[in-house]
C-alpha cells in the first residue's frame, strides 16, 4: 500500500530513512553529518507543504519512502529510500511519481556505491549528468577560532544589497529552483554572507543551517571580479563563521572541479561521499 505520509508517521519515516542511509547500496543523497538538517528540511518543507512524502507499506511496517515537490517547477528532485526488493516497491513507488506528476523530468542524487539506479534503467529513460563530491569540514584550531574573535569583521547589512542580490543571483543561477523571490520570502531560513567593496556587491555565498552543521548552498560572483580571489575570500569567511559558532561545513562540488577541490582539501575539507546526478523522464 503506498499513500502520503501522515504527521503522525512522521518520526518512523525519519527513522527509517536514517537507518536504511546508513547502509551504502540503499543511501541515495544524504549522509550523516547531514542527516538532522535533513530532518529539520523535511519537517519545514511539510510544513509549509511546499514537500510531500510518499511511504510505502506492507501490513504495518515501512519497506520505501518517496520524496516528492509540491509546486510546479519543471524540474525538481526527488529521493528513494527502500529495503527488500528495489525492484518491486522502488518501481512501484516511481509509478506512483509518474502517474502524480506527469510530464516532468525529475533529477535524482544517487550515492556512488547504490548500484539500484541501473534497475531503472530498464523501465525509464535514465541520462547521468555527472558526479559531485561532498565534502565536510569539522575541526578547527582555537587559533583560527581566536583569529575570527580578534578580526571581528562587521557583518554588511543584507538590506542594503538585497535588490543587487537579487538581480545577481538571478542572472549567475537563471534556471534552478532556489531563485531571489523564494529565497527572499523565506529568509529566516538562510544566513547570506556578502562580499561588497563599497557600495558594490561583489559576491555572497548562501548557507542553510541546522542545530550541528552549516550547508553550502551557493557560492556566486560576479564574472568581472572572478579569478581575483574573491570566492576564497568567501569561503574563508564561511569557515570563520562555522568555526566561531562550532558547526560542521557541508558542501558539494563537481568532480571534474579539481581546481576548487584542490582548494578546499587545502583548507581541510574531507570527502565523505561521491554521488551521480541522473535525470528520469517519465
Amino acid at each position: 500500500m503506498i499513500r502520503e505520509c501522515r504527521r503522525e508517521d512522521f518520526n518512523k519515516v525519519i527513522k527509517y530513512i536514517f537507518e536504511k542511509n546508513a547502509i551504502a547500496e540503499y543511501a541515495f543523497d544524504t549522509c550523516p553529518n547531514e542527516m538532522e538538517g535533513i530532518q529539520q528540511l523535511l519537517e519545514e518543507a511539510i510544513d509549509k507543504n511546499d514537500m510531500k512524502i510518499i511511504v510505502s507499506y506492507e501490513e504495518k511496517n515501512i519497506n520505501g519512502v518517496a520524496l516528492l515537490p509540491c509546486n510546479d517547477i519543471e524540474n525538481d528532485c526527488i529521493g528513494i529510500f527502500t529495503t527488500s526488493s528495489f525492484k518491486d516497491i522502488a518501481m512501484s513507488m516511481f509509478q506512483y511519481v509518474k502517474d502524480t506528476l506527469k510530464g516532468k523530468s525529475y533529477y535524482l542524487y544517487v550515492n556512488e556505491q547504490n548500484k539500484h539506479i541501473e534497475e531503472l534503467k530498464d523501465y525509464y529513460k535514465v541520462n547521468d549528468l555527472g558526479k559531485d563530491m561532498t565534502l565536510v569540514l569539522d575541526t578547527y584550531s582555537d587559533s583560527f577560532i581566536n583569529s575570527y574573535i580578534q578580526e571581528n569583521k562587521q557583518e554588511d547589512s543584507f538590506e542594503e544589497f538585497k535588490e543587487d542580490f537579487a538581480v545577481m543571483h538571478d542572472e549567475l543561477f537563471p534556471d534552478i529552483y532556489w531563485s531571489s523571490k523564494r529565497i527572499l520570502e523565506s529568509l529566516d531560513d538562510w544566513k547570506i554572507i556578502l562580499e561588497n567593496n563599497q557600495d558594490i556587491l561583489i559576491g555572497y555565498v548562501i548557507l542553510v543551517m541546522n542545530k550541528d552543521n552549516i550547508y553550502i548552498q551557493q557560492i556566486g560572483v560576479k564574472e568581472e571580479y572572478r579569478k581575483n580571489g574573491y570566492g576564497h575570500k568567501l569561503i574563508r569567511r564561511v569557515m570563520n563563521y562555522a568555526a566561531m559558532n562550532r558547526k560542521s561545513l557541508i558542501l558539494d562540488v563537481e568532480t571534474d572541479n579539481t581546481s576548487a577541490i584542490s582548494l578546499y582539501k587545502s583548507l581541510g575539507f574531507k570527502t565523505v561521499k561521491v554521488k551521480h546526478l541522473y535525470q528520469i523522464k517519465f
